[in-house]
């Protein structure tokens, strides 16, 4: 005869081994969790931190700006006073204003350097908002119109023909003028409307150069041309002063009839 023996498995061993699977994924999932708790805190302090740099760094350029405007106002004054002194006061490139500019160190590293340029050298924009009344016999431009036309024929690139120089012109006109009727190669409302995105003309001064991108005609190489020889001034006439007006601007100088710019040689006689 055969003897069988069995043995048992002591009762609540297969839960023992359930219960500590559980603890096991639970520990996991505790321990997942607070590493994304940690991570998000240490990126929410590397935020923090930033913000503070940034606001920091925000307020020291500020200060560097506004120590810039006391010395660019302290020159101005000295330049004032010695307008006083003389008989016929004037702004040439000869003034302290003028000179060129001397670099300040910093205290955390690195140079502050500005300079200061008189606008009233450059032309003014605004100036085109006035047009001609058509008349027999009268002037196609006025005095401004035909200056901007021979400024743009002395950009050196892009090279600008008559033609191409009257569309610009007559362009910039309509931006600025009060009514909605385009000149021969202007543009108004109807024809940015059409573009897209759609805008309309400012029928307004000018109240910043790069106003200028957005006028018919005119394109982005004509502009980064442009842009250092032009400024934007109240629309009251305010001469030319010829003593700060760089080459450029010296060359669009001509009797009014004349749409072609003066040459190199003409325009350094000038001065």
């Amino acid at each position: 005869m055969h003897s069988h023996r069995f043995s048992r498995m002591p009762a609540g061993r297969p839960a023992r081994s359930t219960q500590g699977g559980a603890a096991l994924i639970v520990a996991l999932l505790v321990f997942a969790l607070c590493t994304a708790l940690v991570v998000a805190m240490e990126l929410e302090f590397s935020r923090f931190y930033q913000r503070g740099a940034n606001i920091l760094l925000a307020e020291q350029a500020n200060a560097y700006l506004r120590g810039a405007e006391d010395l660019a106002t302290l020159a101005l004054l000295a330049d004032h006073d010695a307008d006083r002194n003389r008989d016929r006061p004037r702004d040439d490139l000869q003034e302290i204003w003028a000179q060129t500019p001397v670099p300040y160190a910093l205290d955390e590293g690195g140079w502050m350097v500005g300079c200061l340029r008189d606008l009233q050298g450059r032309f003014n924009l605004n100036s085109l908002a006035t047009r001609v009344t058509p008349a027999e016999g009268a002037p196609q431009f006025t005095p401004a119109q035909a200056q901007f036309i021979r400024l743009l024929q002395a950009l050196e690139e892009p090279q600008l023909g008559e033609q191409e120089a009257i569309s610009i012109t007559e362009a910039v006109g309509d931006w600025l003028d009060r009514d909605l009727e385009p000149a021969m190669d202007g543009a108004e409302d109807d024809y940015y409307v059409g573009q897209t995105p759609a805008y309309r003309a400012a029928n307004r001064p000018m109240a910043s150069v790069s106003e200028l991108r957005a006028v018919a005609n005119m394109t982005p190489e004509i502009y980064r041309a442009l842009e250092p020889w032009v400024s934007v001034w109240p629309q009251q006439p305010a001469p030319l002063n010829i003593h700060t007006a760089p080459a450029t601007v010296l060359r669009s100088i001509n009797a009014d009839g004349e749409l072609s710019p003066l040459s190199a040689a003409e325009a350094e006689a000038l001065v």
